[in-house]
């Protein structure tokens, strides 16, 4: 049986793209952030009987309504959520064709990447070096963040490739991932610690330490409490919850602290004698984490170099010269 055309599976599809106008996709993000329709009308530069007006005629377009009205409130529905998440989509192809157009006949213009601490000191770190040296006029924007967060930003078109873990808002459907590795949970302590000349430990030796620990929503906390689960012990009592490796790695160098980080950024801070990697036998496996690319949105040739110097480090073929020519993934 022939497959339908995408006019044929919805004869909308092209009246829609006649009639769809960005005012009301920026519109539509702006209720979206929570704005009043007034608020989101004075960011796009129209009045609000304007703006009701792009709204419903964007309803119109789509042949449903996006928002239960409710008096002057608008409280978007199934539908809008639905065409909201498509709107971002939008968004993020207009902000990557901004990076893209700078760059445009010419190895220049900017790349921004995400991603998680644990993929910086081994993966990410290297390659982006790689990466400038191959085209020394290339921007490279580098932010460190949680999976979820970053995942969010890239649906917002906030970057072009991220590292992180596939959870939160990632759909197979919507991105792209590759699996890099997935670093193991290491417990530290400072180097004058009296722990730390021993050769083994177990972690029920360390339950009368204080801990310092990052937030219940980060993926090293989850490590963390499998890892006590497995142990049958319970969570210390009194904890210091910190989300950030430089806290951490103060709280740990100034005192008696035992803390929980992933090992590759452990050992980078061993080999500057900050802290000291504790001989304990980890048993909870590590959650892998990879690069994420949006399937809605062609990546720029450096963003295709940066994604293949990853993968090539965690393979274990170093940070030779880049390969020019890659394919988009």
């Amino acid at each position: 049986m022939k497959e339908p055309t995408p006019a044929e599976a919805w004869p909308g599809r092209r009246r829609l793209l006649n009639r769809l106008r960005m005012r009301q996709v920026a519109l539509l993000l702006g209720l979206a952030e929570g704005r009043t329709l007034s608020a989101a009308a004075a960011e796009i530069g129209v009045s609000q009987p304007a703006a009701t007006k792009l709204l419903r005629e964007l309803e119109s377009a789509l042949g449903g309504v996006l928002f239960d009205r409710a008096g002057r409130q608008l409280r978007v529905n199934a539908a809008g959520r639905l065409v909201i998440a498509q709107f971002e989509a939008i968004r993020g192809a207009v902000e990557a064709l901004g990076r893209d157009l700078q760059a445009a006949g010419e190895e220049a213009g900017t790349l921004a990447v995400g991603g998680i601490i644990a993929a910086m000191s081994d993966l990410l770190s290297p390659a982006v070096c790689a990466l400038r040296a191959e085209l020394p006029r290339l921007t490279v924007r580098l932010s460190i963040d949680a999976s979820d967060r970053l995942i969010d930003a890239l649906a917002r078109g906030e970057f072009d490739v991220v590292v992180a873990r596939p959870v939160g808002r990632f759909s197979h459907r919507e991105y792209l991932f590759r699996e890099l590795s997935g670093d193991p949970l290491a417990l530290v302590a400072s180097p004058g610690h009296p722990l730390a000349g021993r050769r083994r430990l177990a972690l029920r030796e360390l339950m009368g330490e204080s801990w310092v620990l990052p937030p219940p929503d980060r993926a090293v906390r989850d490590q963390v409490d499998r890892e006590f689960r497995l142990a049958r012990q319970d969570l210390p009592a009194g904890l210091i919850e910190t989300p950030s490796i430089y806290a951490m790695t103060c709280l740990v160098a100034e005192g008696r602290h035992v803390a929980a980080m992933p090992l590759s950024v452990a050992r980078l801070l061993a080999r500057h004698g900050m802290l000291c990697v504790l001989p304990v036998r980890m048993r909870a496996g590590p959650e892998a984490y990879g690069t994420i690319v949006s399937r809605r949105r062609p990546l720029s040739a450096a963003g295709v170099r940066l994604v293949e110097a990853l993968h090539r480090l965690a393979d274990g073929g170093g940070s030779q010269r880049l390969e020019s020519g890659i394919q988009t993934p």
